[in-house]
């Protein structure tokens, strides 16, 4: 049986020299808790000087690399990412799980939600990884999620000029062979697990995703969500609604039985924590 590989996606974010502690705090999170990983480092135009210099200081098995075109910089971690991942896929070695993680806090005031995510996510990797393990579908799993929803007199969709967004924004049954409606319920704060043969799925196909400037919000919804569901993958969930605390089991279920979708249904029962 071949080992199973997981791999960090790091967006670093962090301007301000009083920020620092952020980054520090994420690489020690690394170093004790995924220390055999190897770890892609965006790190986002404009980026504080020192970044650098303190990855290098925790000597991990990371590559990174410094956005210098600002017409990709999506003032956000997805521009980060988007460079973690062009690291990512250029690495010979296939992986199974991505975690993708970023400097939450590295501009706002986020220190409690990041500690929450370092110490009740991150910290959970074995269970986690275990589900990806022994669930071929499992696509993604979270902390705590949200509800999608469409105001039809204030659309909150990108304008779609890109064949990738366009795919996993669809509603049509069958664009690309993203086969199902995707799922409403929306996995926030853009840091989760995420079955890796979806990214590569996604990367293969989209050539151009690299050149492509983003939206803010793309990973949270498109990558994090769309990706997963329009697949026909199930999302896993550490909590619940992010808000009130409500279970977002009923949506998922709803989503299983329109798109006939059979084969998770066993799901339900052995996915969570």
């Amino acid at each position: 049986m071949e080992t199973f590989k997981s791999c960090i996606i790091l967006g670093v974010s962090i301007e301000a020299d009083t920020k620092l502690y952020v980054l520090h705090e994420i690489l020690t999170m690394i170093k004790m808790q995924y220390s055999d990983c190897k770890v892609f480092i965006g790190i986002n135009y404009g980026c504080n000087h020192l970044v650098e210099a303190i990855i290098d200081s925790y000597e991990l098995n990371s590559t990174y690399e410094r956005l210098l075109d600002q017409s990709l910089h999506t003032a956000s971690d997805d521009s980060a990412y988007q460079l973690a991942l062009k690291l990512f896929y250029a690495d010979p070695t296939r992986y199974d799980v991505c975690w993708f993680v970023h400097t939450k806090g590295g501009f706002n005031s986020r220190d409690v939600e990041r500690h929450t995510y370092i110490h009740d996510f991150f910290g959970r990797r074995n269970q986690i990884e275990s589900k990806f393990q022994n669930h071929e579908y499992l696509g993604v799993y979270g902390y705590r999620a949200g509800e999608y929803w469409i105001d039809h007199s204030n659309p909150v969709e990108p304008h779609i000029t890109n064949s990738f967004m366009h795919a996993l924004w669809s509603t049509e049954p069958v664009i690309d062979d993203f086969t199902c409606e995707f799922c409403h319920v929306i996995i926030v704060e853009t840091m989760f697990a995420l079955n890796a043969k979806l990214m590569y799925k996604f990367l293969d196909r989209y050539s151009n995703f690299f050149d492509t400037k983003l939206r803010r919000y793309f990973f949270e919804c498109e990558i994090s969500n769309f990706l997963s569901t329009r697949s026909g993958y199930y999302q896993g969930l550490v909590k619940g609604n992010w808000a009130t605390g409500a279970s977002m089991q009923p949506m998922i279920d709803e989503w299983i039985s329109k798109n006939q979708l059979t084969y998770l249904e066993t799901y339900k029962q052995t996915v969570g924590l």
